[in-house]
């Protein structure tokens, strides 16, 4: 068996594999390459978005920075929120001019002011609660007035008890219990 290929049977046999060649690349090659360009299109969109996040999460801290610093500059800057131990007394203090400044009659019994402070929980500074009680004798109405003084002071105070009692000719005892917040 002879097999005499002529030029031109040579060169319609390439084209002929040429084109399945093409035509196989065409309909399963390319497809393949779709698809990993099509993820590799994904990918970046997700890298994208991410980037897009951090910048504004990296906006959000810059604010925040600013923030912060504009606060610590304020007249109750977060470093003075919570007195230190020391202090503590200007606290007293203050809630007693509290009192005078509505005629009231101040006795306070403070709980803890060192080592047998309560650690504070759920926080991971050094953050103590000092407990106290205070008593107010005094017309009602001034009592009144000292509650809602107090709940603007400059430093953490939190009210757990409020027991109020009738005395005589208007007047009433309230016993506070309570807690102040310091830093050792």
């Amino acid at each position: 068996m002879n097999l005499d290929i002529s030029s031109k049977q040579k060169i319609l046999i390439v084209c002929i594999v040429f084109m399945l060649f093409s035509a196989f690349l065409f309909l399963y090659g390319y497809s393949i390459l779709d698809d990993k360009n099509h993820n590799t299109a994904l990918k970046v969109a997700e890298s994208e978005q991410s980037y897009q996040d951090l910048l504004y999460e990296q906006v959000g801290f810059e604010q925040g920075r600013r923030d912060l610093k504009e606060i610590e500059e304020a007249e109750f800057s977060p470093n003075k929120l919570f007195p230190k131990n020391t202090t503590l007394v200007d606290n007293i203090r203050v809630l007693e001019d509290v009192a005078n400044r509505y005629n009231l009659e101040f006795v306070i019994l403070l709980s803890g002011t060192g080592v047998g402070d309560l650690r504070t929980p759920g926080v991971v500074s050094e953050i103590f609660s000092a407990p106290y009680s205070l008593t107010l004798t005094g017309q009602f109405r001034d009592v009144m007035s000292f509650f809602q003084t107090i709940e603007n002071l400059q430093f953490p105070t939190h009210i757990t008890n409020v027991q109020i009692n009738a005395i005589v000719d208007g007047e009433v005892t309230a016993i506070l219990n309570s807690e102040f917040f310091i830093e050792q």
